[in-house]
């Protein structure tokens, strides 16, 4: 459907998400955890007041705050990715009010939140994703956040290393700022080889 027509959702697709197409060229199960809108410690325009953020509902299985349903992380994956930034750092409608961007509270849900991740998947090996819709002094930040975030864990033993992976910035194509199913090829060409590689290490 053209964007602004019918519900927002009608113009999205995740089977040409960029993590699936990596995932059907790599011949690999995949499990997709994502919410629309939603960061690490705020969300597109919520400051944590009245929506849940990604940390509140990663353990239930509906991904919303019904934990009556808990998901059974039966599935346990050789590699986890996490790409959370886009939405903490975006400026919101514009209308409701935004807070600058907090580093500090970003990094220190981050590593909570990594600690979550590795709780339920003692054995996986966890890459940060930047996010090729945040550019210039932005992905500059958020680069630094992740690396403060790996940084954390430098001393950890118990797990592999965490892995950094930037992508290039682009301009999206897609409804409402999303990249479209080109930009997703073009994000998945360039995560593939590097996922190969952290495969292949295990």
């Amino acid at each position: 459907m053209p964007c602004g027509t019918g519900e927002w959702y009608e113009q999205h697709n995740a089977y040409w998400a960029y993590g699936p197409i990596v995932s059907r060229s790599l011949n690999v199960d995949y499990v997709l955890s994502s919410v629309s809108g939603f960061g690490m410690y705020r969300n597109w325009n919520d400051e944590h007041k009245d929506e849940a953020i990604i940390p509140d509902v990663y353990e239930n299985l509906y991904l919303n705050k019904d934990n009556s349903k808990p998901y059974d992380f039966a599935f346990q994956p050789d590699l986890i990715s996490i790409c959370l930034g886009t939405n903490d750092l975006s400026d919101g409608d514009g209308k409701k009010e935004r807070l600058p961007f907090n580093e500090e509270k970003y990094v220190s849900n981050y590593i909570n939140f990594i600690k979550t991740v590795y709780k339920h998947a003692p054995n996986t090996r966890i890459a940060l994703l930047n996010s090729p819709m945040v550019s210039g002094d932005r992905n500059v930040t958020l680069v630094r956040c992740l690396k403060k975030v790996i940084h954390a864990f430098e001393n950890d033993i118990q797990h592999k290393t965490i892995a950094l992976f930037e992508f290039q910035s682009m301009k999206p194509n897609g409804c409402g700022s999303h990249p479209d199913i080109a930009d997703d090829k073009i994000m998945a060409a360039q995560l593939t080889p590097f996922f190969k590689k952290l495969l292949d290490e295990k």
